[in-house]
């Protein structure tokens, strides 16, 4: 769009807004002299890019040949030069495309961490590849998220082991320092705790941090 100065000034916001949808690839088309239509068009390059890589994988090659030959009635070369299986499109693992799949079919903002067979289900219907269930499992079980929050991938809970109650006084003790207090006038800046577990007694002795282990 060029310079705003030759438009009325009633005419410039329109022509702003215009110019605002154009960069948001909406396209206006004006059929008639009352008319304006408007068409906004939405492409996945993730079809192309499956496409553009589909004749790297071995696999796909010899299907692609078993399929001129007539040999594979159910998988078809479209119009597009992709093959399908099944209506289902064939990808490979050639430039991260398995991995990128099986990303945005868990780990986006619209799947929300399916497990491994519903995961399985909603990709089986638009996308195929040789043993895609056996990664699908791969994928889910190295989700982080999905160790930590579902059942089925948590150890199952024991029974708590109750700590040996000693017999004599002294004979199991516990310590622990006291750290990051303000230092004394003799330079003292750690309490260490020692306590006895069977009669509770304690004992605080003040220690520094420039105290080694010896």
């Amino acid at each position: 769009m060029g310079s705003l100065a030759f438009l009325p000034v009633v005419e410039r916001p329109l022509a702003m807004d215009v110019q605002a949808l154009a960069n948001r690839f909406v396209r206006l088309d004006v059929l008639e002299p009352s008319q304006v239509l408007v068409c906004v068009v939405a492409k996945s390059s993730l079809l192309e890019r499956i496409k553009a890589r589909q004749f790297d994988d071995p696999h796909l090659l010899v299907l692609k040949d078993t399929v001129q030959r007539g040999g594979a009635k159910e998988v078809v070369i479209g119009d597009d030069g992709a093959i399908r299986l099944s209506g289902r499109i064939c990808f490979s693992n050639v430039d991260g495309l398995r991995e990128f799949i099986l990303e945005e079919a868990h780990s986006s903002r619209y799947s929300i961490h399916p497990g491994v067979t519903k995961m399985y289900r909603d990709l089986k219907q638009y996308y195929w590849r040789r043993k895609m269930k056996k990664d699908i499992v791969g994928h889910v079980s190295r989700c982080l998220n999905c160790q930590q929050m579902k059942y089925e991938y948590q150890k199952l809970g024991r029974l708590t082991q109750r700590l040996v109650i000693p017999k004599w006084k002294w004979e199991r003790i516990m310590m622990d320092f006291v750290v990051g207090l303000p230092r004394t006038l003799r330079k003292y800046d750690v309490v260490w705790v020692i306590m006895e577990r069977l009669t509770k007694s304690a004992h605080f002795i003040l220690v520094m941090t420039s105290y080694s282990s010896e």
